[in-house]
């Protein structure tokens, strides 16, 4: 290996250059969409965190059936009236039960949210403590007496 690459300092760097590089990305892929800027953008982002009453598994926006045409139809006027998507999702869960596919952030339903972040970070922790331990373990050598009962063992073969 070059030994430059063996410099702590380097590595480190190497890193952080990682560590802004995933940021940045993530960055750019969340603000480049942007909001919803037509109607029917916005009736298909709405749509899509909600459930059709009527199919199996799919949402208002993936779905052909009459009721996800209600529904997209009522979002549409909605948005036209001005209203905000939260609105136009408390109106319709109000009117159908159980349409949500995306879990409240409060409640019961935040644990949603909350426990992958809670376990992701105890599985770093886990894992930052392993490798601490790892590099701390000291290299341990064969003595003299190790040798012994080697080429004891291996006379008696």
């Amino acid at each position: 290996m070059i030994d430059w690459v063996r410099d702590p300092r380097v590595r480190r760097w190497g890193w952080i250059v990682i560590a802004a590089l995933i940021i940045v990305s993530m960055g750019r892929a969340t603000l480049e969409a942007g909001p919803p800027r037509t109607t029917a953008e916005q009736v298909r982002v709405i749509g899509a965190t909600l459930k059709c009453p009527t199919c199996r598994s799919q949402s208002v926006a993936g779905s052909d059936s009459a009721a996800a045409k209600a529904i997209r139809n009522e979002i549409t006027q909605r948005v036209e009236a001005g209203e905000s998507g939260d609105e136009i999702r408390r109106a319709i869960s109000a009117t159908y039960d159980d349409v949500q596919l995306i879990p409240q952030a409060s409640g019961f339903e935040g644990l949603v949210w909350i426990l992958p972040v809670f376990v992701l970070v105890l599985a770093l922790a886990g894992v930052a403590t392993g490798v601490a331990r790892w590099r701390s373990a000291t290299t341990r050598h064969a003595t003299e007496a190790d040798r012994a009962l080697v080429h004891e063992a291996l006379d008696k073969r």
